[in-house]
């Protein structure tokens, strides 16, 4: 049976840090996604939330936009 992969506040921390990467003035540096999460916990929030969801096959572990996709992927692996 696929598992629903689950985003938590770090992951999209990261994911936001992944894309836009650090944020520099003067002499400091801080990354994007921290700076989200600590700014507008509202817009980081909402942002998350609109995340698309992603299934994992229990058998590989690939991931896939549907949890039909990741049923078909395991059925490919027995």
């Amino acid at each position: 049976m696929p598992t629903l992969k689950e985003l938590d506040e770090e992951a999209y921390e990261e994911l936001l840090t992944e894309i836009y990467g650090t944020v520099k003035v003067g002499n400091l540096e801080w990354d994007a996604g921290s700076i989200v999460r600590e700014m507008d916990p509202i817009a980081f929030r909402c942002g998350m939330a609109e995340e698309p969801e992603v299934w994992l096959c229990d058998e590989c572990g690939a991931e896939y936009e549907t949890e039909q996709e990741a049923k078909d992927c395991e059925q490919d692996d027995l």
